[in-house]
């Protein structure tokens, strides 16, 4: 028969791949410029439309990526960035401290498309500066005031769907439901140190009752 500790791994494959289907996930596609038609100027070549995750523009987003050791046994859980119109990532990555365009932890691994108007555009950029402004005289905690709550006061200041009530826990819920991998490559090294260890748990065990029964 199949040994307990690659049965084991097969489950978590399959586990790992079922948070990135979610309906709105699933319908978003990447969009790439040519690089042939690039230009220097990154007001031209990157749409407010256009998802460049080659240099980091993620319009209209909110970003994830893994904290180490945190992530490795809580996948679910990481940090979170916003992005302008433009692209560029926000994230209040400590006390008195917003990084722009430099995200701690580094590059995204997933993201969520907000659904956005180009006519909002300027509104929920000043919303994100509004933000920026505040957390930069605040004191970061880990548990209570972390760079969910940013995201979550960027949101409530743009009303996002008419709602001015998000938290750091809708937030987080948003990122289980409603995110994207960029890649499959970045969903496998999200959760490879989770199955690592939770392999090598199958077959420390495996070796315990096989010991036990001889």
């Amino acid at each position: 028969g199949i040994n307990a500790e690659y049965m084991g791994f097969i489950v978590i494959l399959i586990m790992a791949y079922i948070p990135t289907m979610s309906k709105d996930a699933a319908d978003e596609q990447i969009y790439y410029v040519d690089e042939n038609t690039r230009s220097e100027s990154e007001a031209e070549y990157t749409t407010p439309k256009g998802i460049r995750p080659d240099i980091a523009r993620f319009p209209y987003c909110i970003v994830w990526t893994p904290i180490p050791f945190i992530s490795w046994l809580l996948p679910f859980i990481g940090h979170l960035g916003i992005s302008c119109s433009r692209g560029i990532i926000y994230d209040f990555a400590g006390s008195n401290y917003v990084s722009i365009d430099n995200f701690s932890f580094g590059p995204p691994h997933k993201y969520i498309r907000l659904d956005i108007t180009e006519d909002q555009k300027h509104t929920f950029d000043q919303a994100i500066r509004d933000s920026t402004a505040s957390f930069q005289k605040q004191e970061y905690s880990f548990f209570s005031n972390n760079c969910h709550c940013f995201v979550a006061d960027v949101l409530n200041r743009f009303e996002l769907y008419g709602s001015s009530g998000y938290t750091m826990l809708n937030v987080l819920w948003m990122t289980i439901t409603k995110s994207a991998y960029i890649s499959f490559v970045h969903l496998f090294w999200t959760y490879l140190p989770l199955m690592v260890m939770l392999s090598s748990l199958f077959t420390f065990f495996s070796i315990m009752r096989r010991q036990a029964s001889t």
